[in-house]
């Protein structure tokens, strides 16, 4: 029939879901079907789910199969030798990290025991849609086609979002932000302007303002657009965590502290943050307290490598350097290790404990992944030897420096200096 319109055709909605309850699996996809709704769906476990083939970016929803994992115990984050699973928060964080907060808007929730502690932490991850499912399975046809049309609002929203006079500045904002060393100062006005015309005399744009602070390395405007911010809002996530985030980077623990406990209190699994809350601990050298919350962010993803770095960190301290190596195993900061232990044993060192640190540095070199810095352990292991007077011993261990070095001038120096020592004595 000639003049007919050809009805248009709607790319099907690219849905990505994340989770290994099979049934949880098949119930979304007989949703989509029962709903009529085109969607081409991607099935992935937690440990894949930013596997480059699963295309996050592109994805238009992606659905998080909400389930509870078990409490881990030390002693089984030390035995075990390969990852097997990973929780639904650290889903969540592993988007976030790969693809940003705008991704995470378009992410729902969806299982059958989601608690309000859980609903709490979804909100923070700025998650639109928590389904919860009821107990029985056989009450779950009826909600299908429910979630489904919840989860097209979800996409919906998000897009029409996107294109408000709000969001667009801020877009706008944020990609000047990632050149700002590169455009001219009247770009930079204009766009601080416009972002302010957008969002008004607000928390948010006292935030991002925060941001271009930082961007040109002004910390203390930034520390003051921060405080105007949460003055505006006292419950406001992002500027309370950046302004903690900007104490931890100058040092200031104890002032991040407060503001990461408030953070918490609101959140109780907030792997990131208890690794924050365990950083700034350890920095004031209050040790027990850095290895609890080092170990309550691994009871929720056992191998959060920088909970697991920072645990094995405080083990060398507290002496247990067996556990130490198993935490520090997988570390890809051989250099940065060798470092910081380097530094335990220099302290010992400055306040004359020779024998302590010694055996700190014997102990060290064997915890180190792939022992690449050894080096540096057995130059310091000879230092404090010659600090004690002892330079027989400390010769043996400088040479052995040298020998896993032998391009280092600080041990070829102090060779030469010992030597002649000896050759005086």
């Amino acid at each position: 029939m000639q003049g007919a319109k050809t009805p248009l055709k709607v790319p099907p909605l690219r849905v990505l879901v994340v989770g290994e309850d099979e049934s949880i699996r098949e119930w979304v996809r007989a949703a989509f079907k029962k709903a009529g709704v085109p969607a081409r769906l991607r099935l992935c476990c937690p440990l894949r789910v930013c596997a480059p083939e699963n295309n996050l970016a592109e994805q238009d929803v992606i659905v998080v199969l909400w389930e509870h994992s078990r409490p881990v115990t030390m002693d089984e984050i030390l035995a075990r030798t390969s990852i097997t699973e990973r929780s639904s928060e650290s889903v969540l964080c592993d988007i976030e990290t790969n693809v940003g907060e705008s991704k995470l808007r378009r992410t729902v929730a969806v299982g059958r025991h989601i608690t309000r502690e859980d609903a709490v932490f979804l909100a923070e991850y700025h998650c639109k849609l928590v389904f919860p499912l009821p107990e029985k399975a056989s009450q779950w046809e009826a909600e299908g086609i429910e979630f489904v049309k919840r989860l097209l609002k979800v996409h919906d929203s998000e897009s029409d979002r996107a294109r408000t006079p709000e969001e667009l500045a801020i877009q706008r904002f944020r990609q000047l932000l990632s050149c700002w060393e590169r455009i001219s100062d009247e770009a930079k006005m204009e766009a601080t302007e416009g972002l302010l015309r957008a969002l008004g005399d607000s928390s948010r744009y006292a935030e991002l303002v925060a941001q271009k602070c930082l961007k040109e390395h002004d910390t203390l405007g930034a520390e003051q657009w921060l405080r105007r911010s949460i003055s505006k809002n006292p419950n406001y996530l992002h500027a309370l965590q950046m302004l903690a985030d900007l104490h931890m980077q100058t040092g200031h623990h104890a002032d991040a502290l407060p503001l990461l406990e408030k953070l918490k209190a609101n959140n109780q699994r907030n792997f990131h943050r208890l690794t924050k809350i365990g950083k700034c601990h350890f920095a004031l050298g209050e040790y027990a307290k850095a290895e609890k919350a080092f170990s309550d962010a691994l009871a929720i993803d056992e191998f959060y490598p920088e909970a697991r770095e920072e645990l094995g960190k405080v083990k060398c301290v507290l002496g247990d350097y067996t556990s130490a190596k198993t935490l520090l195993s997988r570390s890809n900061n051989g250099r940065k290790l060798a470092t910081f232990l380097n530094a335990v044993g220099i302290r010992l060192v400055e306040q004359r404990r020779f024998p302590e640190s010694i055996e700190h540095y014997k102990k060290a070199q064997y915890v180190l992944p792939g022992n690449d810095s050894s080096h540096l352990l057995f130059f310091n292991i000879g230092l404090a030897y010659a600090k004690w007077g002892k330079i027989t011993e400390a010769v043996k261990y400088i040479r052995l420096a040298l020998i896993r070095e032998p391009c280092y001038d600080r041990a070829a120096t102090l060779l030469k200096s010992l030597q002649e020592r000896g050759q005086a004595a």
